[in-house]
């Protein structure tokens, strides 16, 4: 019980933050009303670009990112996404709760960097690392990303350390993006070496 947070649910509460839009900025959301507010914040004309994988150390005295089957323990995975508007997001889960932000213009890289207002875990030994990345050809707009999140229950799904963490959400929406035509495939076989 003690590794477990946040049950699924409808009324599952996720941390949204709009960097540049003082309205949006610093707060907590149930789901049904946050799909108002992204409904206004995007559009099926916004198609996502790129995908990315970001990891950053679990602690900030860390000295390595280990290579084992214990990765989760000494790194955090976040995604992000990046839009033919100049818009980047960022999606993530930790145990406090799915946090998600969005930032564009001079703030565009903000949700890289920072996490919840303040700067991310990092240091010389173990710094902010891209880890994965592929260009979008297949045209997805950022209202079916975010559909395909409402009907999945992703953000709702309980956290877990061992079998629930940031490793397995990044997984999960990476999933998404994989389901597409093989031949819309050929430029992205990399996603299999940590997808599947």
């Amino acid at each position: 019980m003690g590794l477990q947070d946040n049950a699924q649910t409808n009324d599952a509460t996720i941390y949204f933050d709009d960097y540049g839009k003082k309205k949006y900025s610093i707060n907590k959301f149930l789901v049904n009303d946050l799909k108002a507010i992204l409904s206004s914040l995007t559009n099926t004309m916004e198609y996502v670009t790129d995908f990315y994988v970001y990891r950053n150390p679990r602690r900030s005295n860390q000295l390595f990112y280990n290579a084992d089957k214990w990765l989760w323990q000494y790194e955090h995975r976040f995604v992000v996404l990046t839009t033919d508007k100049g818009v980047f997001w960022s999606l993530e889960r930790k145990a406090e709760g799915v946090t998600m932000q969005r930032s564009e213009g001079m703030l565009q890289k903000e949700v890289i960097y920072k996490y919840r207002r303040n700067e991310r875990l990092q240091n010389s030994k173990c710094p902010i690392e891209q880890i994965s990345h592929f260009a979008c050809p297949h045209a997805l707009s950022m209202t079916e990303v975010f559909s395909h999140i409402w009907e999945t229950h992703l953000f709702q799904d309980g956290y877990h350390t061992g079998t629930n963490n940031s490793h397995h959400f990044a997984k999960k929406i990476g999933q998404f993006f994989k389901r597409e035509p093989v031949n819309e495939l050929r430029n992205r076989e990399w996603v299999a070496e940590w997808i599947e």
